[in-house]
């Protein structure tokens, strides 16, 4: 009679800090573009913002 395989997987530590530490960098990545991203369109966003002010101070003082 043969022994019936381990129907689990070992874990170690290593492996789970591993694994962590490679999602971190990953995730850690990913927010820097999302944050390079957002800091863009907050520039656009003023520049948008200033030009509709030129725009309204130039038609509300005929200049």
């Amino acid at each position: 009679m043969t022994e019936p395989e381990e129907p689990f997987t070992k874990v170690t530590l290593g492996m789970v800090y591993t694994e962590v530490k490679s999602l971190r960098e990953e995730i850690g990545g990913e927010l820097a573009k999302i944050k390079a991203q957002l800091a863009a369109q907050w520039v656009v966003v003023g520049i948008v913002i200033v030009a509709l002010g030129v725009v309204a101070g130039r038609s509300f003082l005929g200049g």
